[in-house]
């Protein structure tokens, strides 16, 4: 039987995710050139990174379903299976769309403790809200 290319991807996460959510909504799914990725990166490029195929029945219900992934549309799913998820939310006006930065003074001072051998990390990201401006750390 022959099967077409829904999708391709160049990050086994991204492929496996896909596929997970494929299988989920009973879309039989092969990962092809999955195997090229683990040994040569490069040459997984080279023959289109690794793709989602499925047979020509199921093309355009894959398709839909990708689609809404890729949009984050399986998102509330989540959140009422897995409870103990902590979402990031602006604690000014509680909205969930903010940009992380990782400062730079971290950056000088994990490579100062790897220069004398020892790993000092912190953990602290500055966060800052996209509606209101709002900066937090955690």
């Amino acid at each position: 039987m022959e099967l077409v290319a829904v999708e391709s991807y160049n990050h086994p996460i991204d492929a496996y995710l896909a596929k997970g959510r494929l299988e989920v909504e009973g879309v039989p799914v092969f990962l092809a050139n999955e195997h090229h990725v683990w040994m040569n990166w490069s040459y997984a490029q080279a023959l289109g990174g690794m793709q989602l195929k499925v047979s020509p029945q199921h093309f355009t219900d894959a398709q839909k379903i990708l689609k809404m992934h890729n949009q984050g549309e399986y998102e509330h799913l989540l959140n009422e299976i897995f409870l103990e998820i902590d979402t990031k939310n602006c604690p000014n006006c509680n909205a969930n769309s903010y940009v992380s930065k990782f400062p730079l003074h971290r950056i000088f001072f994990t490579l100062v403790s790897l220069a004398i051998s020892v790993v000092l990390l912190s953990k602290r990201t500055l966060h800052t809200c996209q509606q209101c401006n709002q900066k937090w750390k955690d």
